[in-house]
């Protein structure tokens, strides 16, 4: 499927959407190893873009960003006043 992908995607002029996250933009506490995958789409996403973004392929990356509800916090065991702390850092 990855060998087939770029080729129609080129002839479609398709479009590439990965899934990523804020934690990948920027550093969390608590988050090292998540966040350290997550940069690693992001730039796999703009290294992707430039190489078949010129044949009219679009790439993008949703990265979205945490919510302050109380099954967050418990699903990491990380208080989430320690995490969002580390926005205004």
């Amino acid at each position: 499927m990855t060998t087939l992908s770029p080729a129609y995607l080129i002839e479609t002029r398709g479009n590439i959407v990965n899934v990523s996250s804020a934690v990948g933009s920027r550093p969390f506490l608590g988050f090292l190893v998540y966040g350290m995958s997550k940069s690693a789409v992001n730039m796999m996403t703009g290294a992707i873009a430039l190489e078949v973004g010129p044949k009219g392929v679009r790439v993008n990356s949703v990265n979205p960003g945490t919510i302050d509800r109380t099954i967050s916090s418990n699903a990491w065991d990380i208080p989430m006043k320690l995490v969002t702390s580390s926005w205004n850092a």
